[in-house]
């Protein structure tokens, strides 16, 4: 049976905590609904991808005043950059990923400064799910952080 960790997870915080886990500045981060980082992700280029993590990183991103946390992926196709979510959400799921362990990831495929890369909406490692994403891209955690407002 599989295990699916999402935000339901973090509806057990108290409210006033998981405001204080939102970006530094208490902004959207260039993450939420209708942001520039949203016009990379493509639905029609959504695929799923199976392989083994190389790395795992926290990235800055421009004009974000925060970092994103990423793993290359080594697949048959090659190397992917995979966008997970910001920083401060990943820390926060149940499911943390390292390097070496395989896993299979859905997202939008896209290119990204030249990079072959995927926004993830999913995560899936053996039996356990990590959902970040609606099937359109809306991330997860702008709802999240909506609720701890």
């Amino acid at each position: 049976m599989l295990r699916t960790w999402s935000i339901a997870l973090l509806a057990l915080l108290p409210l006033s905590a998981a405001a204080q886990m939102g970006p530094p500045g208490g902004g959207r981060g260039g993450r939420g609904p209708g942001a520039m980082y949203m016009q990379y992700f493509d639905p029609k280029t959504v695929t799923t991808l199976e392989g083994t993590i190389t790395e795992v990183r926290k990235v800055p991103h421009r004009g974000m005043n925060m970092t994103g946390t990423h793993v290359t992926l080594k697949t048959a196709e090659g190397n992917f950059d995979v966008h997970l979510g910001p920083s401060w959400f990943i820390e926060n799921q149940e499911l943390q990923l390292k390097a070496n362990e395989t896993i299979r990831v859905t997202g939008s495929k896209v290119t990204i400064d030249k990079t072959p890369s995927v926004i993830a909406t999913e995560v899936q490692r053996g039996d356990d799910v990590l959902k970040l994403r609606e099937p359109d891209g809306t991330p997860l955690w702008s709802a999240w952080r909506r609720r701890g407002q």
